[in-house]
């Protein structure tokens, strides 16, 4: 029985509200420690359920149709709503995380590895949430607040090139996220970087106001340039996820917590990223027989951190707040003429005129393989 299946209180009522406890924090050396901290907004400490979130345990994961097929060969009805789509994914064997805690001074200490995990995630979630509820863009407000599946049987994740194991993952087809299994990585799980948080909280932002309820349905009916504009989505999703994971973290280089330093280095935004003009057609670039987005996604990260760093930030999270509004019409209306060109002018756009010709500088400059394209700078 895994440690969180057991459940350990010290002669305690329910625990709600405000809660002192100790979860894996970045200091500003740099370096992660278990410290103190408060959970704010707890409904159930014994169920680790808070206003905003749900975690569960022991979800199943039934992926069992093929997106690369479409909707005939699944005999799926491509109208349907994506809840009735969604509701073939998730299996019903799910019950409450069963965090275990010691009352030691006024705080309740993690007992084991899954408590501290438990807790260190929901403290990154919360956060993540305030600030996107901030700029009046966090989908809870609308959607509701999506559930955490805490170490799924997620077998079938590998039809969508996710890992099983040793990953942490917003996954739109359950509008929930996933903590999987730490197996093989030795450094600070991603479920407890605080980084990959807001990387991952992002996704959903992106997933409910570009795609919305289109997103499954426009995966299924797409012809091949659509399928195109998809897959140049999925890097621009994942360079404006880095961008927002650095600034949660407050750290352009909040990956090497996790992962090597020489992968980190490619996904940093504080370094200068530059479009390869074979990647413009989504052809490339590949990782095993896998498009690969984060090369690409890269090149948006950096664009959007230069920005920030030249006009400042908020002026850049507002321009990109307009732009997805922008880049959701088009996947409305035309799919396939989402290119990154349509993509960085609707950024560009966004950018009030006394910013957009700093910003235009740094466009021409990333973007170079298509500043002829750039239509929205002078």
């Amino acid at each position: 029985m895994r440690a969180w299946c057991a459940l350990l209180f010290c002669a305690c009522g329910p625990i709600a509200g405000d809660v002192r406890t100790e979860a894996l924090v970045r200091g500003a050396d740099g370096v992660h420690r278990v410290e103190e901290v408060t959970l704010h907004r707890v409904k159930s400490l014994a169920t680790l359920e808070g206003e905003r979130m749900t975690f569960a345990a022991g979800a199943e994961l039934k992926i069992e149709f093929d997106l690369s097929r479409g909707c005939a060969l699944n005999g799926l009805d491509c109208d349907a709503k994506v809840s009735e789509l969604r509701a073939v994914v998730i299996g019903e064997r799910r019950t409450s995380v069963r965090p275990r805690f010691a009352l030691n001074g006024g705080v309740y200490r993690p007992l084991d590895f899954d408590t501290l995990n438990l807790v260190t995630a929901y403290r990154s979630i919360d956060e993540a949430q305030e600030f996107f509820a901030a700029l009046a863009v966090d989908p809870s407000a609308t959607a509701g607040p999506a559930p955490v599946y805490y170490y799924p049987n997620a077998d079938s994740l590998e039809k969508f090139n996710l890992s099983a194991t040793d990953n942490a993952a917003y996954f739109q087809l359950v509008d929930g996220f996933l903590v999987l299994p730490m197996e093989h990585l030795e450094k600070v799980p991603f479920s407890m970087n605080k980084g990959v948080v807001f990387h991952e909280y992002f996704h959903r932002v992106f997933a409910l106001r570009v795609f919305g309820e289109r997103a499954l349905r426009a995966f299924l009916a797409a012809d091949l340039p659509g399928f195109q504009s998809i897959l140049r989505l999925r890097a621009v999703n994942e360079g404006l996820a880095d961008f927002f994971g650095a600034i949660g973290a407050d750290d352009p280089d909040f990956i090497a917590a996790s992962l090597s330093q020489r992968v980190a280095d490619t996904r940093n935004p504080a370094f200068t990223h530059t479009m390869d003009a074979d990647w413009l057609d989504a052809s490339g670039p590949v990782s095993g027989d896998q498009y690969d987005p984060y090369p690409p996604g890269s090149c948006f990260a950096s664009f959007m951190w230069q920005a920030q760093a030249s006009v400042g930030r908020d002026p850049t999270i507002a321009a990109w707040f307009a732009a997805d509004q922008a880049i959701a019409a088009k996947v409305e209306t035309r799919l396939r003429d989402v290119t990154f060109p349509f993509v960085v002018n609707a950024i560009v756009l966004g950018f009030a005129g006394g910013d957009r010709a700093a910003v235009c500088g740094i466009a021409k400059n990333v973007f170079s393989v298509f500043e002829s394209e750039l239509s929205a700078c002078p």
